[in-house]
């Protein structure tokens, strides 16, 4: 029987990643496998897109492939301070102080997804972490982010409904676009946040993304997205540059979620008005509502829009001002790394 002893605080931080990594929403995937490579001990998880590898510690080398419930880690994970002992053999075995696990049956197929990158340069997770949730946001599950290289910029591009919400960053690397599931896009950001605040390398080949770090390798599915407009995605990166009006983001933030609110309750399609004030506003069959703000502008424009939709944008921004910009297609709000916007179709609300 082989075995490897691995100190408490790496333990949990291992699962914490691991189970943050593969989420709740497909419940046959919450299965952490373990494996040795160059006398090294491995435990893999994927969500089917997004994978992680992690180093454990160094052990002898065995050929068999395990596997264990990542649920039953979880729960060793909660319990006192104790490290943790892991014995290999015909059952895999967990000792930590007073408890004992044991899976019976523990043997499994090499499930770990193939390919290779090349790192090519580093970022800081943070940085990424941030620009993948501000991307990502207005979305939900079974819908698909929109992400890349363009201009020397990486983006996260997501929409629904006629509301778009877009995060860069500056990165080095040949241009590419991928579609990313959102799920997965949303574990990710999970993820990146029990790693911290780490510099990580970066790469990425024509069928994976990958992100080393620290103690491991985290890699992304990358599927070539069709039909996409170049352009439009272009013309995001420009509206960074237009003149707009200055507003502050906390006030704009309270009115859309209490618009959002109201909008819950009652139903009905809410709308953003823009002249000697901006108003976010719902009006439904029976009732109405209308947060206001005193706004310095010559505009008179009203623009359908989801109010949580920009509540949800609003409350991930650290910026205390955010620019509002009008034009004959779109309303955006834009700060410095990111922006949303509403499709002007030319219509008021009801």
């Amino acid at each position: 029987m082989k075995a490897i002893k691995i100190e408490h605080k790496r333990f949990i931080k291992s699962v914490n990643l691991l189970d943050k990594i593969v989420g709740n929403v497909e419940p046959i995937n919450r299965r952490v496998y373990f494996y040795t490579h160059s006398n090294v001990l491995h435990a893999y998880a994927t969500d089917g897109c997004v994978s992680v590898n992690l180093i454990l510690g160094k052990m002898e080398h065995f050929d068999d492939f395990y596997v264990a419930p990542l649920d039953n880690l979880k729960l060793l994970s909660k319990s006192g301070e104790d490290d943790v002992e892991i014995r290999f053999g015909s059952k895999l075995e967990f000792l930590k102080g007073p408890e004992y696990m044991s899976v019976l049956h523990p043997f499994a197929r090499d499930v770990r997804k193939r390919g290779t990158f090349w790192a090519k340069f580093e970022i800081k997770s943070s940085d990424f972490a941030r620009t993948l949730d501000l991307g990502s946001i207005i979305l939900r599950e079974g819908e698909n982010v929109l992400i890349g290289i363009l201009e020397g910029e990486f983006f996260v591009l997501s929409e629904q409904y006629s509301h778009i919400s877009v995060a860069f960053m500056k990165m080095p690397g040949e241009p590419f676009i991928s579609t990313l599931p959102y799920e997965s896009t949303r574990h990710l950001v999970k993820g990146l946040g029990v790693i911290g605040n780490e510099n990580v390398k970066m790469g990425y080949s024509e069928t994976l993304i990958g992100l080393k770090f620290s103690q491991g390798v985290i890699t992304l599915c990358k599927s070539p997205a069709e039909d996409v407009q170049m352009d439009k995605i272009e013309k995001f990166l420009e509206a960074r540059k237009f003149q707009g009006i200055r507003a502050d983001v906390k006030k704009v933030k309270d009115g859309a979620l209490l618009a959002a609110k109201f909008q819950r309750k009652n139903g009905g399609r809410g709308y953003i008005e823009l002249s000697d004030k901006i108003r976010i506003g719902v009006i439904s069959q029976h009732s109405a509502y209308e947060y206001s703000q005193e706004l310095q502008t010559t505009l008179d424009v009203r623009v359908p829009i989801i109010p949580q939709k920009l509540n949800q944008f609003l409350s991930r921004l650290k910026e205390k001002e955010i620019k509002i910009v009008f034009t004959e297609d779109m309303l955006f709000f834009i700060v410095k790394k990111a922006l949303f916007a509403v499709k002007n179709e030319k219509r008021r609300p009801l």
